[in-house]
């Protein structure tokens, strides 16, 4: 700058004179020297600024290389401490590297099977592992197991004859050709390369399709001779068994320090020295930790992929198996792709790779905790219902096991070596510009591969819903998740139409009402209750307790109707049973998880509320005495008809059992509420209440009650188990009171109550109360897995009924014919599809023949389902052409009236 402007002054010097020359106008000689040095000072002063301004530039190149060099510094020191603390961690927590091996579990199809009597007596050796055997599997054959008696006995002994652990099974939890899992109460501690022996005695067995045990000569080193009935098998020949062992992993130890260290030495090497040297002896100018920052950032997504799938507990061994297959390619393509838009974002290929990297450990972590609070891992859906997830996030115990351990390690050793390294400028703007049109071309082509298209089933992945735990582990975590996204859309039936639902629809016509049918039919007080994980966990398996924790419930034979009632859902996601109960439609037609609540209940929706406000029905009124926003129900309950929505705040003085309001203070509320608008008007009374009392987190921070109930089987007994029975014991209490109120008032009134889920008690729990792990479930233990007790008690004469069973959507269409109501067509539509489907959920249905299927599962049933399906989506989606006749009461006004 200074040297164009020296060039200005004198070039405008020597036009100046020029200028005077042709005017003909002569310079004194003074004036011309004057003018030159002038400009000779001009020039002098310019040259002396341009040398300042050298100076200053200098100068700040200077300052910012030294503040780079002192952020590198700060970095490297922050890389060392990272990995000292990983490395402190590990160590910490070493106690908790404890790891499960099973050995076996193929199923041989050339395998030869050996039947047995009802006495007969089995022995195979095997070679032991240094740890605790936890479980054994024996690959068995029983057709017509339902018919089957008498029970296997598996004990195992050591050389010596010493019993070591026992446990048994009834012949009838044995399926044909599969793997039996037994679990022992009390687990053996076994030691590498001795051989022990395990012993099957029947006791009683006895099946007239026969039963037995099958062998395999396949080349199992873990096995040694068996003995069936005293005779030995052939050489080779031996009993087709499993086993479990947990042990004290001190080479998963060793490679997590291995890791955390290399990377330690790897941040102390000095890469500037060594790149110095290299540079001046081959004459080069590379930058070696611009080369090493660029190959982290390649790998990056291997890096993530391990500590990701480590998070849903698999071992290093598959994880490196499956990197090489065409799930482990179709999940790494994911990983790139998220790496790729934070290098949209940031432009530097170091800090996108870390970035990345903690983004998937936090969302694997996430899915780690979830997964252990509720058995099931976490599906897209899920993330529509964070608000409600960040409610109760507190409610539970956070602990980790061997798996977080691993994942740590993955996450600190590559973060610590990649932030050590310098960092360099990223690309200039137009090439950025380039980079980010390729980023999102690839991400809406990632889109339309992974979700919008059946690119992933094409590539020979098993796409299915039906259990999201089996998905995982098949397919890989991400790509699980990935792929999840396509079910949260609510699509269109197929071949749907309105003339098609007309055509259903004109079998089942709506009652005609009026505002004072119910009080002209004297009909009864309704009053529902969906209680928070109220569930009977003797229909699992055998449960003993110290005393019985729903005594009350039991006891109710009078005036009563009570069964099972099976949901949709397991542990978590209350608001789907709601939805059930109130709207008679299913799960069963939306995505696997979805939450209706969170995106589907908008405007007017038919409900069970609707149809008893168009009778006449006063109060109709909702209750939950917890947060408002859970579940988006200040939404939700005005689209389904409610008056009012009372949630904590409305209760005064309440009784706190743990950190929510308690079941006696809820139903002394409805007492409460019901004598308030008894005083105002003698119509019939209905309201609809959620209990809060029962909610996970029973070992958590949402405190303690006294466990006054003691779970005396070993194997099932823990804190948050005898802490959930004293919990589910004050709920009979309250509903006892609740009762015993409404025994008095001379008006008729009916009470349904009913659990939202089962509670969400450890995997461990379900597993040993089931006998089998929850991955082995059939469709049969699914269906009990998702079930709850429902009572209906009246305080009139009603037809009394005990295991009368049913799925939620048919509840409410069930009470209102049980207490004379006028009844939509679809009410009327769905005690008659009841009859056929008696259960229906969204992850199996039970047909008339008695038999549960899987809800993928095409059987002879699959045309009613889809008709459901076609009818459901009129109402609830298609309101352009929705039947409104069909959904509603005829001439009734289901538009609810606010109580003065």
């Amino acid at each position: 700058m200074a040297e164009i402007k020296t060039i200005y002054l004198f070039l405008s010097r020597v036009v100046d004179r020029q200028k005077d020359k042709m005017n003909g106008e002569v310079k004194m000689k003074f004036n011309i020297k004057s003018d030159v040095d002038t400009t000779r000072k001009e020039i002098e002063s310019a040259l002396k600024n341009n040398e300042q301004e050298k100076q200053e530039i200098q100068s700040y190149l200077n300052k910012k290389k030294n503040n780079k060099v002192k952020w590198d510094r700060t970095k490297w020191i922050i890389s060392i401490i990272l990995l000292l603390a990983g490395i402190i961690f590990i160590g910490v927590n070493n106690g908790l590297a404890y790891s499960t091996v099973r050995t076996g579990h193929k199923k041989y199809e050339d395998a030869k099977v050996y039947y047995l009597k009802s006495d007969s007596k089995c022995t195979q050796e095997f070679k032991g592992y240094d740890g605790t055997l936890e479980d054994m599997s024996i690959y068995i054959d029983n057709q017509g197991r339902e018919s089957s008696k008498g029970s296997m006995i598996l004990t195992v002994v050591d050389k010596d004859g010493n019993e070591l652990a026992t446990t048994s099974k009834p012949l009838t939890g044995m399926k044909t050709r599969k793997y039996t899992h037994f679990t022992f109460e009390k687990p053996a501690k076994l030691k590498r390369n001795e051989y022990y022996t395990l012993i099957i005695q029947c006791e009683d067995a006895y099946n007239s399709q026969k039963f037995g045990v099958y062998t395999t000569d396949k080349n199992n080193s873990y096995l040694k001779s068996g003995t069936i009935d005293g005779q030995k098998l052939a050489d080779g020949e031996k009993i087709a068994i499993s086993m479990e062992f947990q042990f004290y992993n001190t080479g998963a130890l060793r490679i997590m320090f291995g890791m955390l260290i290399l990377s330690l030495i790897f941040v102390l090497v000095p890469f500037g020295v060594i790149e110095e040297k290299f540079n001046k002896k081959f004459n080069k100018n590379i930058s070696l930790d611009k080369i090493l920052s660029r190959i982290l950032f390649w790998v990056s997504p291997i890096v993530a992929y391990f500590m990701v799938e480590s998070l849903s507990s698999f071992t290093v061994g598959p994880i490196l198996e499956s990197l090489f297959t065409v799930r482990g390619l179709l999940n790494i393509i994911i990983y790139y792709v998220v790496l790729f838009v934070f290098f949209a974002i940031t432009n530097k290929t170091q800090y996108s790779a870390i970035l990345m990297c903690i983004a998937m450990f936090v969302l694997a972590l996430t899915n780690y905790f979830v997964f252990g609070f509720r058995g099931i891992p976490v599906l897209a859906a899920d993330v529509l219902s964070i608000g409600t997830a960040l409610n109760v996030a507190d409610s539970f115990e956070y602990s980790f096991d061997i798996y977080v351990l691993w994942a740590v390690s993955f996450l600190v050793a590559f973060s610590g070596a990649m932030f050590s390294l310098k960092s360099y400028k990223g690309l200039k703007l137009k090439k950025r510009l380039v980079s980010v049109a390729v980023i999102i071309a690839i991400v809406i082509g990632g889109y339309n591969f992974y979700i919008n298209s059946s690119g992933v089933v094409n590539a020979g992945i098993i796409d299915s819903q039906w259990k999201p735990q089996l998905t995982y582990a098949q397919n890989g975590s991400v790509l699980s998740f990935t792929t999840s996204w396509k079910y949260i859309k609510n699509n269109k039936p197929d071949e749907y139409s309105t003339d098609d639902v007309e055509k259903i629809a004109k079998n089942f016509k709506s009652d005609s009402t009026d505002k004072n049918s119910a009080k002209t039919k004297k009909m009864p007080n309704v009053i529902a209750i969906m209680n928070e994980s109220l569930a009977d966990l003797n229909v699992d398996g055998p449960f003993e307790t110290s005393e019985d924790y729903l005594p009350f419930i039991h006891s109710l034979t009078k005036n009563t109707i009570k069964g099972k009632l099976y949901v949709s859902i397991e542990g978590a996601n209350t608001a789907n049973s709601e939805f059930e109960f109130l709207t008679g439609n299913s799960l069963a037609f939306f995505a696997p998880r979805a939450v209706p609540y969170n995106n589907y209940v908008k405007g007017v929706v038919p409900s069970l509320t609707r149809t008893l406000v168009s009778q006449g029905y006063m109060g109709n009124n909702s209750y939950h005495p917890y947060k408002r926003s859970g579940w988006n129900r200040e939404n939700v309950y005005n689209s389904l008809g409610f008056n009012h929505f009372y949630s904590m705040e409305y209760y005064k003085k309440p009784e706190f059992i743990r950190n929510f309001i308690s079941d006696k203070t809820d139903m002394e509320q409805i007492t409460k509420d019901y004598e308030k608008a008894r005083s105002k008007s003698s119509d019939p009374f209905y309201l609809f209440n959620v209990t809060v009392q029962n909610h996970g987190g029973y070992v958590g921070n949402r405190g303690f009650v006294d466990a006054d109930i003691q779970v005396t089987n070993s194997m099932l007994s823990s804190d948050e188990v005898e802490q959930y029975v004293t919990l589910a014991k004050k709920s009979d209490e309250a509903f006892e009171e609740l009762t015993k109120y409404f025994e008095k008032v001379d008006e008729p009134t009916i009470i349904v109550m009913f659990g939202d889920h089962q509670p969400p008690l450890s995997t461990d729990f379900y597993s040993n109360i089931f006998g089998k792990k929850i991955d082995h479930f059939t469709a049969k233990d699914t269906a009990t897995w998702y079930s709850t007790p429902y009572v209906i008690w009246a305080n009139y004469d009603i037809e009394e009924k005990q295991n009368e069973d049913m799925s939620a959507n048919y509840l409410s269409s069930y009470l209102l014919n049980l207490i004379g109501a006028d009844m939509t067509g679809y009410n009327k539509y769905l005690l008659d599809l009841q009859k056929k489907i008696p259960v229906l959920t969204g992850l199996f249905y039970q047909g008339d023949d008695g038999e549960f299927r899987n809800i993928d599962e095409k059987s002879k049933y699959t045309k009613y389902i889809n008709e459901y399906s076609k009818v459901q989506y009129n109402g609830l989606f298609d309101k352009k052409h929705r039947l409104e006749d069909f959904f509603f009461l005829k001439d009734g006004d289901y538009q609810v009236k606010e109580d003065n």
